[in-house]
């Protein structure tokens, strides 16, 4: 059996921290405790993610220039919400993390998961490196 994959985020002054799970569900309860409806907001961020994850990642790591996997994300940013999205993507993450959630526990997920990317919560772009 595998053994579960489970981080805790950074911790806030009481102690408390969320905890990022492979389970969704596990880091939207974690969420949830933080405020009400962060867990809602943690499984909408992920399905958008899951949704441009493979575009995204081809068109960062493809030889310049990246035209087709660009070419291909633009498509699914139009339907994913377009300019929203596109938006979303070159937010600060603490800006991110700031307009999706209520409580702690999201923001600093995602300003962790930026940091992990060696970009610091406060750099443009950086709430694309949260995924």
């Amino acid at each position: 059996m595998e053994p579960r994959a489970q981080r805790a985020g950074p911790p806030l002054t009481d102690g408390s921290c969320a905890v990022l799970d492979r389970d969704i569900g596990t880091t939207a309860a974690s969420l949830e405790a933080f405020a009400p409806g962060d867990g809602a907001a943690w499984r909408r961020l992920h399905d958008v993610w899951q949704r441009l994850r493979p575009d995204l990642l081809d068109a960062l790591f493809t030889p310049f220039p990246p035209v087709r996997s660009t070419a291909r994300l633009a498509l699914r940013l139009r339907a994913a919400g377009g300019l929203r999205m596109a938006r979303s993507l070159l937010l600060p993450v603490r800006r991110l993390g700031e307009e999706e959630f209520r409580g702690q526990g999201g923001r600093l997920l995602l300003a962790g998961n930026a940091l992990h990317a060696d970009l610091p919560p406060r750099r443009r772009a950086a709430a694309a490196s949260a995924g």
